[in-house]
């Protein structure tokens, strides 16, 4: 079970933690939109989850609704009228 988040994340996105199954791995860009960012690597692990700072970087902001506790990722996505 792997997660990648291709956007960053002001504080760890808990729901996605909670989505982790054992032995999973989320990778994911942690900081403010202006400023410093960390790539943290999550294992979750019989006893818990472990993280590692992987390196630093500059990611586009995760926008707000983006994440299900947030009543957005749980929302179905328009489609576009295919033309005749």
């Amino acid at each position: 079970d792997r997660i990648m988040v291709t956007a960053a994340a002001a504080e760890m996105p808990q729901t996605l933690l909670g989505q982790l199954a054992l032995g999973g791995t989320l990778v994911v860009p942690v900081g403010p939109e202006r400023g410093s960012q960390d790539l943290i690597r999550v294992a979750r692990t019989e006893t818990g989850f472990e993280h590692e700072r992987v390196c630093g970087v500059r990611f586009v902001p995760l926008i707000s609704g983006a994440l299900p506790e947030e009543g957005g990722a749980d929302q179905p996505t328009p489609r576009k009228r295919a033309r005749s």
